[in-house]
């Protein structure tokens, strides 16, 4: 996960130089990962809110990332195994 994090970190920043068309207020993300894709975007775009669904085990090193980066601006994590537990709501 360090890896991908890493990588990730790099991408996202490649990622958000494409022109967008809407302000991001807010957003879901499943398979999350660590974070780091979330948490470039929350850096870019300070006023948005994310949550993050993943396996328990996965969110709980998710935090762990996002913590030990000293930011977790507007980030939540949902605990979620989708073969069993229902989907969220749309809303954040």
């Amino acid at each position: 996960m360090r890896i991908t994090s890493t990588l990730t970190r790099y991408e996202a920043r490649a990622g958000m130089r494409l022109p967008t068309s809407a302000r991001i207020a807010a957003c879901w993300m499943s398979a999350a990962n660590s974070g780091e894709f979330i948490l470039q975007l929350c850096r870019r775009h300070p006023s948005c809110g994310a949550r993050l669904l993943d396996l328990p085990l996965v969110c709980e090193i998710g935090m762990e990332h996002l913590l030990a980066s000293r930011s977790m601006p507007g980030i939540g994590f949902l605990r979620r195994t989708l073969r069993t537990d229902p989907l969220p709501a749309a809303t954040i």
